[in-house]
């Protein structure tokens, strides 16, 4: 039996399927991770979405509450666009993500906050 030969060419075709292989794999696990959290920020946004009506106990009574669950309601809805549109391009770069509402509130007033209140 004759032993294969290989050129040069073909080796390098070889590596260059590889390579494109393993790029698909990695922008499908990253779109399917993007898919995740987008449905996760979905959810939420439903949930703030429902105390802002008033569809909760929580936000019946309270116009503050109300009042921040419409920012929360705004806060997920812009993270659930930006997981939609990443789902589709995971080759693109994201972003991180902005604080929550009453996150920078909560680290200027905490007790060793790095600044004063």
């Amino acid at each position: 039996m004759r032993i294969p030969r290989y050129s040069v060419r073909t080796l390098m075709i070889a590596v260059a399927l590889g390579a494109v292989l393993t790029w698909c794999g990695m922008m499908g696990s990253r779109s399917y991770t993007y898919h995740q959290w987008a449905n996760q920020y979905a959810f939420q946004e439903r949930g703030w979405r429902d105390t802002a009506e008033g569809r909760n106990e929580t936000g019946k009574s309270d116009p503050r509450m109300r009042a921040f669950a419409a920012e929360c309601t705004e806060y997920f809805a812009m993270l659930t666009k930006k997981y939609r549109r990443a789902t589709w391009h995971p080759w693109e770069p994201v972003e991180p993500d902005p604080y929550a509402p009453g996150a920078e509130e909560y680290i200027r007033t905490r007790p060793g906050a790095p600044y004063p209140p």
